[in-house]
C-alpha cells in the first residue's frame, strides 16, 4: 500500500465499533505496518494499540495526526 492507502485504511477504522479477531489481526498488521514508515505516536495508546475513536486523520512530514 502506499502511504496514502495506509492512512485512509485507518482513517476507515476510526469510530468503528465492530471486534472480531480477523479485525485484531488486521489492526496489529496495519499498526505494525504504519510504525515502520511514520511517527504515530499520535495514534498509538500506552499500551501499544490504535486509538480508534470517531477523528480526521492527516499524513504530514512523515507524522500522522488526529485532527
Amino acid at each position: 500500500m502506499t502511504d496514502g492507502q495506509l492512512v485512509k485504511a485507518y482513517q476507515k477504522e476510526c469510530g468503528n465499533p465492530g471486534w472480531v479477531s480477523s479485525r485484531a489481526t488486521y489492526l496489529n498488521e496495519l499498526r505494525q505496518v504504519m510504525k515502520e514508515r511514520f511517527d504515530c505516536s499520535e495514534i498509538i495508546t500506552d499500551n501499544g494499540g490504535f486509538l480508534l475513536s470517531e477523528a480526521t486523520v492527516s499524513l504530514r512530514n512523515g507524522k500522522v495526526l488526529r485532527l
